[in-house]
């Protein structure tokens, strides 16, 4: 702080009621630019000090009783922080001490200052000032403290305000906690009823569809001994009404096999082992005759790569695709089917492209589902259902499938699965 301030809080307050001690302690502070103020007493003084003071100058016989008393209620009055300065002049030798005694039972603090006179100018300027500097010193004390309080207050309300966040912050955390239970159970629930319901309409798909090939096989059966045993006695409509019947109970016959064929793929366990795709990709097409000359053309350019999968199942997917790719060409053109391998993102895959007469691309994302046809059955006879064999069997072996064709042009079938390489 600047040593010259002359606010009230670096005023010397000046008591000498008799001789020239006043006036000449006031000339030497005004030539030290200090800020001083005249007093007729000690219970003036201790009245303006009261208003801001810097230190207290007075002599030992201003001490009078009331004074002594009004600097008593003044010192009493002090905050922790304040302990107002004191400078005695005192007249010194023994006749000092009635004044000493005098202060000593206001109980005042290490701040007095005793000056016997006559004393030196520089003896008096120092004294004040040092006591100014040791009051500029509470004052800066008495602003921390009020910046610790103000401190202090804003954290206890910041507290008060986390403190209250915290609460409903475990009040919402408790919520959610029960939410997420009630919720988890729900699904468990629901969960286990869906198993429930689904395990239901699989086993009776599997039953209806078993079953209704028993009677399917007698329709079939009856049909053909009329065709074969009748056909002298029967005119041509009766015949024609014969051959369909027979017609659609094979085609029948074809679709409850492929659903119970899918029903087996979507419940039953299917452990995965290494295959060599090679010799499985040859074994089918030496195993149909529809894949062999002069039915089709069926290349093969291995050597295919190793895989992980279920044998049986996989059979049963490069059967399919083999099938579609030798049916599906326009009447009157060879079948011409190419099967090769590839490899993406760390998968193997095999590719199967034909020549036939390809995929529209707005019907490119619906062919594997189930029951899914976009030709006629007047055109290629189906049951919609083998691409979605297709589809649910490589999933199950952690495997994808896809599509790629223009219409008139061609298809490309792939599959991937994962090297024989990887671990199963």
């Amino acid at each position: 702080m600047d040593e010259n301030l002359s606010g009230p809080e670096q005023r010397v307050l000046i008591v000498a009621p008799s001789g020239n001690d006043a006036a000449n302690a006031a000339l030497v502070l005004a030539e030290e630019d200090i800020h001083y103020s005249v007093c007729g007493d000690v219970v003036h003084m201790c009245t303006l000090a009261g208003e801001g003071v810097g230190a207290l100058l007075f002599t030992q016989e201003s001490l009078t009783t009331a004074g002594l008393n009004a600097l008593k209620l003044l010192l009493q009055e002090q905050p922790a922080w304040s302990d107002i300065p004191m400078i005695l002049l005192t007249v010194g030798g023994d006749a000092t001490i009635p004044g000493l005694n005098s202060l000593r039972s206001l109980g005042y603090s290490s701040t007095l200052t005793v000056l016997e006179r006559p004393l030196r100018v520089v003896t008096l300027v120092s004294s004040v000032k040092a006591a100014l500097r040791s009051r500029r010193r509470q004052y800066e004390v008495r602003d921390l403290l009020k910046q610790r309080d103000t401190i202090a207050g804003e954290l206890q309300e910041r507290a008060k305000v986390l403190e209250a966040s915290q609460l409903k912050l475990i009040a919402a955390q408790e919520q959610i906690s029960r939410h997420a239970r009630e919720l988890e159970q729900t699904v468990a629930e629901r969960t286990a009823k869906l198993r429930e319901t689904v395990a239901q309409l699989e086993a009776f798909s599997y039953s209806i569809s078993h079953d209704m090939r028993g009677p399917l096989r007698a329709m079939q059966q009856y049909a053909q001994i009329l065709l074969e045993d009748y056909e002298a006695k029967l005119d041509e409509d009766a015949m024609d009404y014969l051959r369909r019947i027979a017609r659609g109970a094979n085609r029948l016959d074809r679709l409850i096999q492929d659903v119970l064929t899918y029903s087996r793929v979507a419940r039953n366990a299917m452990p995965l082992v290494p295959i060599d795709l090679d010799k499985l990709v040859q074994d089918i097409v030496q195993q149909y005759p529809t894949f062999q000359a002069p039915n089709a053309i069926i290349e093969v350019e291995g050597p295919l790569p190793g895989v992980i999968g279920n044998e049986a199942s996989l059979t049963q997917c490069i059967s399919n695709l083999l099938a579609n790719a030798v049916k599906f060409v326009p009447s009157g053109k060879k079948p011409h089917v190419r099967v090769y391998p590839g490899e993406q993102n760390g998968k193997v895959s095999l590719v199967v492209e034909d020549n036939g007469i390809g995929i529209a691309p707005e019907h490119q994302s619906r062919i594997f589902d189930i029951f899914e046809r976009i030709n006629g059955n007047s055109d290629y006879e189906g049951t919609g259902i083998g691409l979605s064999i297709v589809k649910k069997t490589v999933e199950r072996m952690g495997g994808e499938v896809g599509v790629e064709s223009q219409l008139g042009k061609g298809s490309k079938f792939w599959i991937k699965l994962l090297p024989a390489t990887a671990k199963s």
